[in-house]
């Protein structure tokens, strides 16, 4: 009997032991994030029987259970890859309203001076000082045109860069997932335990890859398989499926997401594919804020420079001859996808530059004919293809050579890039000018100046802007997108932080409970320990008999 008592307080003693250690981890770990609260679950030994009847035999230590809630866990991924997405959204975004908040990327200012210079100019056609003012002005405006779209340009590589530094953080996490599920895996084979810290490291490797790109994790075994939201796995039992940058089959200047299967070839995913996290939120930014807002700026720039040349074509220099140019302008380009079947060689022009939209377009040929769609909302716009060898729609004309299409191939029209990047001033001096409205070479004539300042206030944007509406509508549609990201923003902070404070409630430590429970602890082991002494007193009595 003696030996029993003495057992039930040795097991006592042994369970605050036990358990005082595992709450002083959890104080030791109360700031480190992610780390989640452990407790000793205790089991009651098998009692026996006795003539006196059924007796216990103390207790034993289960397991030490580690807190989780999964659904928890599902839901804060979820909300950190939102997070993700919007945070890469709004810097992007930012970037291009800040670029055009700055008043010295003004293009309505420099405009407004363009015309400004031309109407005193006009005034007195023999002041030299007032047509180089002039073409001061109309410098001004071509370097101003050039610095936006130079930043533009850097933006969208720099949305390349971000891809490839995002995939390689990707490739680091889903690398040190599947490592941890084979440890874990190993450690539970072993000694048939869970390794409470090394499951805390995966966890957080999964948040922290959530932020990055939208994952689903699904439990086999023990073992976490990490899929994106197409289903591709990034992570199985067996490895670890790698990402990859790749240049766009439909558009080469921009970077695309590869999944690297069982052949090693990468496999590209479509942008809408992948739902959330940053990687989606950069790609996001291109397609929706920076690429057409480059393609805005540069239809403003081509629609300015081809109705002054038309102006300017019409007129007479001092000289009397007829005028030419006043600007140089670039034009865009087809480029084919990388899987099509045939080729198509396309010439680019301009039907109506009054017309062009400030978008790109996918061109499909079915077999039979082509289809366009206005890129990135998908809607079908109408060909003119009454002309075999000519395609036109939108303003835009493509002349058809060397046509080899096969069916399913598709082609990028990208109207207006390169417009700004070959815009230039080609009238350098007064001579050049075209002044006058006939070949007279009287310096009363002033008749296309005139002409030519009367295009600042004519709608000759699809028949209802002027330039500088224009250009406040893009200004303005820049702006909103980029209060809607950061409204869109807010919320999922708000809701990350919503859940990560349910999930600290559920798992976190809080160090005045456990503090408490050591209390309660400290009475159990001073408890069992004066069962231990009294069992000495009632053995060592028992002993004084015999002697």
């Amino acid at each position: 009997m003696l030996n029993n008592i003495m057992n039930n307080a040795l097991s006592g003693i042994n369970i605050a032991q036990n358990s005082s250690s595992v709450i002083s981890n959890n104080i030791s770990n109360a700031n480190l994030d992610g780390y989640h609260r452990q407790n000793v679950v205790i089991g009651e030994n098998p009692g026996r029987v006795t003539p006196h009847g059924y007796l216990g035999n103390g207790c034993y230590i289960s397991h030490v259970h580690r807190e989780n809630n999964s659904l928890l866990n599902k839901q804060y991924n979820q909300s950190l890859a939102y997070r993700g997405e919007y945070q890469a959204y709004v810097q992007n975004s930012n970037q291009v309203d800040n670029l055009f908040s700055n008043d010295i990327a003004n293009i309505a200012s420099c405009i407004g001076d363009f015309f400004a210079s031309l109407d005193l100019f006009s005034s007195d056609t023999s002041d030299k000082t007032l047509i180089n003012n002039f073409l001061d002005k109309a410098n001004c405006l071509v370097n101003q045109f050039k610095e936006i779209d130079h930043r533009l340009q850097e933006m969208k590589r720099g949305i390349n860069y971000q891809i490839e530094s995002k995939i390689k953080s990707i490739n680091t996490n889903i690398e040190e997932i599947t490592l941890l599920n084979r440890q874990i895996t190993k450690v539970r084979a072993i000694g048939n335990a869970e390794p409470n810290d090394l499951l805390d490291a995966r966890d957080n490797l999964v948040h922290k890859l959530s932020s990055v790109i939208g994952v689903k994790v699904v439990e086999q075994n023990g073992n976490y398989n990490v899929l994106i939201s197409n289903g591709l796995p990034l992570v199985t039992p067996e490895k670890a499926n790698h990402l990859a940058a790749i240049l766009s089959s439909k558009d080469p200047q921009c970077l695309s997401v590869g999944f690297i299967g069982e052949n090693e070839q990468p496999y590209e995913i479509n942008e809408e594919q992948l739902s959330s996290g940053e990687l989606s939120g950069s790609l996001r930014s291109y397609y929706e804020i920076i690429e057409p807002t480059y393609q805005k700026i540069n239809k403003l720039a081509l629609i300015f420079a081809t109705k002054i040349n038309e102006i300017h074509e019409k007129g007479f220099d001092i000289d009397g001859n007829m005028g030419k140019p006043f600007f140089s302008v670039g034009k865009g380009y087809v480029v084919g996808n990388t899987t099509n079947k045939g080729n198509v060689d396309f010439s680019l022009s301009y039907d109506d530059v009054s017309q062009i939209e400030a978008n790109n377009y996918n061109l499909y040929f079915n077999g039979n004919s082509w289809i366009a769609t206005r890129l990135p909302d998908g809607n079908k716009v109408v060909v003119d293809d009454s002309n075999p060898n000519i395609l036109k729609f939108d303003g835009i004309e493509l002349t058809i050579d060397n046509n080899t299409a096969k069916n399913g191939d598709s082609f990028l029209v990208k109207p207006v890039n390169n417009v700004i990047s070959e815009l230039g001033n080609l009238v350098n001096n007064d001579a050049k000018f075209s002044v006058a409205g006939s070949n007279k070479c009287e310096l009363s004539d002033n008749e296309n100046i005139k002409a030519l300042a009367e295009l600042q206030n004519k709608k000759l944007i699809k028949g209802n802007a002027t330039f500088t509406d224009y250009y406040a509508f893009l200004v303005n549609d820049v702006g909103n997108l980029a209060k809607q990201a950061q409204a869109s923003a807010d919320i999922y902070n708000g809701m990350t932080e919503k859940f990560y404070q349910k999930i600290q409630s559920n798992s976190g430590v809080n160090i005045d409970e456990e503090m408490i429970q050591m209390q309660k602890n400290q009475q159990l082991f001073n408890a069992n320990a004066q069962v231990l002494k009294v069992t000495d007193n009632l053995f060592n009595s028992l002993m004084s008999v015999f002697r």
